[in-house]
């Protein structure tokens, strides 16, 4: 009896660390975390990877990227170039900024009395003597998500002036865990949470109060989701609470990331890039331009590339 015990501990001991799949290993740059279901092992998506034996993807570490599904590692970001994304090819750091070391997430400006005239520089020269040498503005590594212009009409939306505006989560970079993102964003008040979908749509919403891991829904008769990029050639448009249903503003649930209402009009999953969020839009904020869940990408699902969330000061 005691053997039979020890050989199933044995089994369910090798299962949860990614064998079983016809007595075999799960195969490197592959997620096995459905073995339970019987179902085939899937495909890392691109900025994360797997080894062979390994249960489910792993994030690309900062200043490691991988473009492609199936990695079984990521690439180092070279000297030269910067890595805000680990699902996206290195960027060439732009003329008077460089980095001189690898596995940087953000090109840095050159010191002041020095100056470059490349893409992809490693270094700064010194500025010539009689010559004036102007510093390069500071490279924005979100700047694919949140443009200058973009932060100017969510600060609109918001209803404030000049805010700071303070990055606290990044999944890229924290995790994609919903654990990550209340790890980071619980007890944060005046939020602004935007999403990267896989094919280049940018969405989110605001919440003025604060996250929790309380499994139940949260009034913010302040709070609203928004468009910024569409499918639909919608301009950036917010989308308000309608009334009476301001208690169901936020699903504050431990499994999900930043979730919006009770349909839930957006629904950020766990592990958030390997399974689809999805869009019951209209459920608790109101849909101005009749578009439904198709609003914000198209479709009722949504594959998230990233994930950034602000906390606004002032």
């Amino acid at each position: 009896m005691k053997n039979r015990l020890f050989i199933v501990v044995q089994i369910i001991g090798c299962l949860s660390q990614g064998f079983g799949f016809s007595g075999g290993l799960c195969p490197a740059g592959f997620s096995c975390r459905n073995f339970k279901n019987s179902s085939p092992p899937i495909p890392c998506p691109p900025g994360t990877f797997s080894v062979l034996g390994q249960h489910d993807c792993t994030p690309c570490a900062p200043g490691y990227y991988t473009n492609h599904s199936a990695s079984e590692s990521c690439a180092v970001c070279e000297a030269g170039f910067m890595c805000p994304f680990a699902n996206q090819n290195p960027v060439a750091c732009p003329v008077g900024t460089y980095t001189s070391c690898t596995r940087q997430s953000c090109c840095s400006v050159c010191p002041v009395g020095t100056y470059n005239t490349r893409i992809a520089s490693t270094d700064c020269e010194k500025c010539p003597a009689g010559a004036s040498c102007r510093p390069a503005s500071p490279p924005s590594c979100d700047s694919a998500i949140l443009t200058p212009e973009y932060q100017i009409t969510l600060n609109q939306f918001a209803g404030k002036t000049n805010p700071l505006w303070k990055l606290i989560y990044k999944a890229t970079r924290d995790g994609f865990l919903a654990t990550d993102f209340h790890y980071h964003c619980n007890d944060k008040t005046e939020t602004m949470t935007l999403i990267n979908s896989k094919d280049g749509y940018i969405f989110g919403g605001y919440a003025q109060m604060a996250w929790s891991s309380g499994n139940s829904y949260i009034r913010d008769p302040k709070a609203f989701v928004f468009t910024l990029k569409n499918p639909h050639s919608i301009p950036p448009t917010r989308f308000l609470v309608k009334s009476g249903y301001e208690s169901y503003a936020l699903y504050a649930y431990a499994s999900y990331g930043p979730t919006f209402g009770n349909g839930p009009d957006i629904l950020v999953p766990d592990r958030s890039n390997l399974v689809k969020g999805t869009f019951k839009f209209g459920s608790t904020y109101a849909d101005t331009t009749g578009r439904g869940s198709a609003t914000f990408t198209g479709s009722s699902s949504f594959e998230i590339g990233e994930i950034l969330v602000y906390q606004l000061f002032g």
